[in-house]
C-alpha cells in the first residue's frame, strides 16, 4: 500500500505535534516538582540552621550567624543511579544552600510517607566543588549527581547536545588514584563508567 506525499507530511507533523506535546508535559512536572522541593527546603530550612551551635558556623559552610540569615535554597537537581547499565533518577534531591548565589552547603529532600521533607544537611566542601566544577564547565547543562555506592565515588551528570558526560568529584578521583587507574580523565561517558565499576 503507496501513501501519497501529503499523507507523510500529515502523519510527520502529527507525530512531531504528540511528541512536544509529552515534552512540554514532561518539563512541566518537572518544574511544578522542583518548585515543590524548593519550597519544602526553604519552609524547613529556618529550624535546620537554628541547630547549628554558636561558633560552628563554619564546619557547615558560613562564615557567621548573619549568613544563616541570609540562606536561601537554591535550584534542586536530580540525584541518580545506575541500574541494570542504565542511568536512572531517584526519588532524592540535593540542594544548595546558598547566600549571594554561592553554593554554601547542600540539603538532602526525599519523601517520607508520600510527604517531602529535608533529611539530612552538611556537604559544605561537597556543595563548593559543584558549584565549582560547573562554572568550570558553564557550555554544559548540569543535571546531578551519580552517586555509585560499589566504590563510594560521585560523579557530576553533565549534557552537552545530546551526549551525557560524567565528571569525577573528588571521592571518585581517589578511588581512581588508589585502584591504579592509569590516567583520570576530565570526562567520562556512560560506558567508561560502567566498566570502571566492573573492574
Amino acid at each position: 500500500m503507496r501513501f501519497s506525499n501529503s499523507i507523510l507530511v500529515q502523519l510527520f507533523f502529527l507525530v512531531m505535534f504528540f511528541s512536544s506535546c509529552i515534552v512540554h508535559r514532561n518539563n512541566n512536572v518537572q518544574k511544578k516538582r522542583n518548585d515543590e522541593v524548593v519550597q519544602i527546603t526553604q519552609k524547613e530550612l529556618p529550624q535546620i540552621l537554628k541547630k547549628i551551635p554558636l561558633g560552628y558556623e563554619e564546619n557547615y559552610g558560613f562564615h557567621n550567624r548573619e549568613e544563616l540569615q541570609n540562606a536561601l535554597a537554591g535550584k534542586p537537581f536530580n540525584c541518580y543511579s545506575l541500574i541494570d547499565n542504565e542511568l536512572k533518577s531517584t526519588s532524592t534531591f540535593r540542594i544548595p544552600i546558598t547566600v549571594e548565589q554561592e553554593f554554601r552547603a547542600l540539603a538532602t529532600v526525599e519523601y517520607i510517607k508520600d510527604t517531602l521533607h529535608v533529611v539530612d544537611f552538611g556537604a559544605n566542601v561537597l556543595a563548593k566543588e559543584i558549584q565549582a566544577v560547573c562554572n568550570e564547565n558553564s557550555n554544559m547543562v548540569f543535571l546531578g549527581i551519580l552517586r555509585i555506592y560499589s566504590i563510594n565515588s560521585d560523579f557530576l551528570v553533565m549534557t552537552e547536545g545530546q551526549q551525557d558526560f560524567f565528571i569525577p568529584l573528588t571521592s571518585a578521583k581517589m578511588y581512581l588514584k588508589n585502584n591504579n587507574f592509569s590516567s583520570i580523565e576530565k570526562y567520562y561517558t556512560k560506558d567508561q563508567i560502567i566498566n570502571i565499576i566492573k573492574r
